[in-house]
């Protein structure tokens, strides 16, 4: 993979680049094959899996690396991958953000995992937390979602603290997130304290259901600035694209680096062949006709819910497949020949990216299910909801069947036997999302996050 420049900041890196959100800390795993992770998430595991990401990544000539102070110990775990391989600080380019705290005390159910914070002392505090974990090896240092809202932007004491750190040698970032982000863009352009832009560099989301902030990253791209892509997979909802989507962002002529989420080696290297991957015309013409109005994308209008940078920020698509995966029980709720609604619980299995139970084939949820297959699904704990839409597929495979049952029998602690599901007497259906919804209780208004999906072929 061969080096470019990140903009005119003086930085090189390589046209795609390894972010650690997913890989810092248990709360944000990508957990949608437990098979990939296992349940080990302590942190010594993970400091392993870490390793061997990125060693993955580093041997595919991957050569940026971004972290950030909230993303659990992804700068230690980044640090001690770094000294055991033994690589000089000119060997890669790191990029870290400040302005949030890990706050989740290393646990999955924490209910805040990062609490934001874009004061001079947050600054000051973090900037002194990073070099002393990356020392030499902190290239880039990021606003971590920055706000109109926040007034980070137009704070001149944290804008001349930034400016001292470009003096420095630092090249000094911002980050931005939500359905405004081409006006935060926009206006971090802007910025002049005593005739100097501290900023030199964007990360912003663009992906092929969000492209909204493609005009300001490509004026971004004009004033010399250095552009990331985060989020080039929609936070899993393109994973099974994941070439495509990759390849996709880079075809824009102002991307520089897109980061890979990636949580194991063989999404890795997956997601390094996008390089290789040319698009024509037509194919990205067709591609661009997933894109969502950004509102839609980010927000649920009403009840005073704030911006996505706002409040504890937009659930990560693997924080709901956690709770799809450890829910008890299920409520599936199906539509009876006359549209009068029908709401049974049932057990149930997250699995291959897909919702499976089963029901007795007389039963009033599996008539409506075979006549009218779209139904609604949620978790059972309604202090940290998950709720998906899709179309019930109904499954006749003996091997199939005889996956769910072992994966039923391992959660339930059951001994089913395949032949009790026989077609002819039990339904087995299969459930993967087209929509999907979740929120906080603890964070009603700074959490609901809805996620919506391609068609899949079922």
């Amino acid at each position: 993979m061969e080096l470019r420049p990140l903009g005119s900041t003086g930085l090189m890196v390589t046209p795609i680049g390894l972010g650690l959100a997913a890989l810092g800390r248990p709360g944000y795993i990508t957990l949608d094959r437990a098979k990939d992770l296992g349940s080990d998430r302590s942190v010594a595991a993970l400091e392993h899996r870490s390793h061997e990401v990125l060693g993955a990544a580093y041997d595919a000539g991957i050569r940026y690396f971004d972290a950030a102070r909230s993303y659990g110990f992804a700068e230690r775990f980044l640090a001690s991958w770094l000294r055991e391989r033994g690589l000089p600080p000119n060997a890669v380019t790191v990029g870290s953000k400040w302005g949030y705290a890990y706050v989740g005390d290393w646990q999955v159910d924490a209910r805040v995992h990062e609490v934001k914070d874009h004061s001079l002392a947050a600054l000051r505090r973090q900037i002194a937390e990073s070099r002393a974990l990356l020392g030499e090896y902190l290239d880039l240092y990021q606003i971590h979602s920055a706000t109109l809202e926040s007034g980070v932007l137009d704070d001149h004491a944290v804008l001349t603290e930034l400016n001292a750190l470009r003096a420095s040698g630092l090249t000094i970032g911002v980050s931005v997130s939500g359905p405004r982000q081409a006006a935060v863009i926009r206006r971090a352009l802007a910025v002049n304290v005593d005739g100097v832009n501290p900023f030199q560099s964007v990360q912003a989301t663009w992906n092929l259901l969000e492209p909204s902030a493609g005009p300001a990253l490509a004026e971004a791209h004009q004033a010399g600035w250095g552009v990331i892509i985060k989020e080039a997979l929609a936070n899993g909802r393109l994973a099974d694209r994941d070439q495509e989507a990759i390849a996709a962002a880079l075809t824009n002529p102002w991307v520089d680096v897109v980061l890979s989420g990636a949580v194991t080696e063989a999404q890795v290297r997956s997601n390094d062949g996008a390089i290789a991957v040319q698009l024509l015309p037509d194919e990205l013409a067709a591609l661009s006709k997933l894109a969502e109005p950004p509102d839609r994308y980010w927000n649920m209008p009403g009840y005073g819910l704030v911006d996505a940078g706002q409040g504890s920020g937009l659930l990560p698509w693997s924080w709901a497949v956690d709770r799809l995966q450890r829910s008890h029980d299920y409520w599936v709720a199906t539509t009876r020949p006359d549209g009068r609604p029908h709401v049974m619980p049932v057990w149930g299995v997250w699995m291959q990216d897909a919702l499976w139970f089963s029901s007795s084939r007389g039963s009033r949820k599996t008539r409506n299910l075979l006549a009218r297959p779209p139904c609604a699904i949620t978790t059972d704990n309604a202090y940290e909801p998950v709720v998906i839409e899709g179309e019930a597929a109904l499954i006749d495979d003996p091997g199939a069947i005889t996956g769910f049952v072992a994966a039923l029998n391992q959660k339930y602690q059951t001994d089913y036997a395949v032949d009790f599901f026989n077609p002819t007497d039990n339904a087995c259906f299969r459930v993967p999302p087209s929509w999907a919804f979740a929120l906080t209780e603890a964070d009603f208004t700074g959490t609901p996050t809805r996620w919506t999906f391609p068609p899949t072929s079922r």
